[in-house]
């Protein structure tokens, strides 16, 4: 039902991305953004803490310290709140949660009953201002995340694959990786993450965005009591992932899954262009493309996943196909690089024009729709806010551009899927 609703508006709702007029945003003078986006209707609130440091700062030979600071951040004591497990943090908030790491963001985020706003608001004011971080912390979370990229990287096959060609795409020498390294991630000392927090986890970093039924001249005069006497901190400095050398890259990988009949699975990823590029555009529309026209392959047309989070990891898209009954890894991987070659070079239709911006509105224009729909999934809603806020995306103006695609556009966004440009991984799978 849920997705049929927004199959509805994405329809109705494409002549423009203009926000409400209703939501208030606002600086404050230690540097917090706040975003308040209130609804008429619905009884749960969503708060999202988001922060402008990722995995891509992670210091030298600490690969992981921010994933690990993410997990410390929702877990460990904080001014009058005691530390909590995973297990309480989830129980607490059974209407829905997250805490993620992008290669440039931190997101914290619940969502809760309206009477429960105030409590929330000084939790997070508490956490930005200072988390307590111990040894007892580290010893119950770093096994969590040891568990979690083991996963990640040996024992799911979809996500091994994807990961795997992805790290090939945006890791380096230094041995980076999305996640972290166990082994760097394991001398890291309780003195570096409050280090750490305590100077990039601040209010300069930092959007505060509050959505759901609120009442934005109350709530915002307790944002500031809450948060304006916390220290600036220091801007997250200047990182950028520099591409690996310009050519084919294929790893091979066995790995014994984590559950039975388990397919191999083949991934290749491509680096995409950031939004401020010109060609950001004609990208989304390949993307659209690449999504719908999997009937193009001979074998197993349904079973093509593509992978790209326009405002999680707007990175990287990875293109993964299971590798079903008896077909060899290998001329699975060559018949998706055969397919991503043909999809790229097809000449320009208006219908995909006119597609590609009603599958993007719904991603880029959350704000503009129905209080009704945005009620449902109010923690998207702000994400999205947030988000495009950090990646400096206006949603209307991308609609207009995505409108006005050129073929000539088209062609040079296609050079980011050349073949020289690509990374594919092959997962096998050893029998128990």
């Amino acid at each position: 039902m849920k997705y049929f609703i927004a199959t509805i508006l994405i329809s109705a709702v494409v002549i423009s991305c203009a926000r409400q007029s209703s939501i208030t945003e606002y600086q404050l003078s230690n540097g917090l953004k706040v975003i308040i986006i209130p609804f008429k209707k619905g009884e749960l609130i969503s708060m999202v803490t988001l922060y402008s440091i990722g995995e891509t700062s992670d210091p030298l030979e600490k690969s992981g310290m921010a994933h690990l600071i993410e997990h410390l951040y929702v877990t460990s004591a904080a001014g009058a709140f005691p530390s909590r497990d995973i297990n309480r943090f989830m129980a607490d908030y059974p209407k829905g949660w997250n805490a993620q790491t992008g290669m440039d963001y931190t997101v914290i985020a619940t969502v809760f009953p309206k009477r429960q706003l105030d409590a929330e608001l000084r939790m997070a004011a508490a956490r930005m201002k200072s988390i307590d971080i111990t040894e007892n912390d580290l010893d119950r979370e770093i096994p969590r995340i040891e568990k979690e990229l083991i996963n990640m990287y040996d024992r799911i096959p979809m996500l091994a694959s994807q990961n795997l060609s992805a790290e090939m795409l945006l890791g380096s020498q230094l041995k980076e990786r999305k996640g972290g390294v166990s082994e760097q991630i394991r001398t890291i000392t309780v003195d570096e993450l409050r280090a750490r927090a305590s100077t990039f986890y601040k209010p300069v970093n930092a959007q505060i965005i509050v959505c759901g039924p609120v009442e934005p001249g109350k709530i915002r005069k307790r944002i500031d009591k809450l948060f304006s006497n916390i220290q600036t901190g220091e801007p997250v400095p200047a990182k950028t992932v520099t591409p690996l050398p310009g050519h084919k890259k294929l790893q091979i990988k066995d790995i014994t899954p984590s559950f039975p009949n388990a397919q191999s699975c083949v991934a290749l990823s491509y680096r995409a262009p950031s939004p401020a590029d010109r060609l950001h555009p004609a990208y989304l529309v390949l993307v659209h493309r690449l999504q719908v026209n999997s009937q193009a392959l001979e074998f197993s047309p349904n079973t093509l996943l593509v992978f790209y989070a326009a405002l999680d990891r707007p990175e990287v898209i990875s293109l993964v196909l299971p590798v079903e009954n008896q077909e060899n890894p290998e001329a699975a991987l060559d018949r998706l690089e055969k397919y991503v070659d043909e999809i790229r070079i097809r000449k320009i239709d208006n219908e995909e024009i006119i597609a590609s911006r009603r599958n993007f509105n719904f991603i880029f224009c959350r704000e503009t729709y129905p209080n009704s729909v945005l009620a449902g999934d109010s923690y998207g809603v702000a994400f999205a806010i947030g988000r495009k806020k950090q990646l400096g995306i206006n949603g209307d103006t991308l609609m207009q551009q995505i409108d006005a695609v050129t073929q000539e556009e088209l062609s040079a966004a296609g050079e980011y899927f050349a073949l020289e440009k690509s990374a594919a991984a092959i997962i096998k799978i050893r029998k128990y």
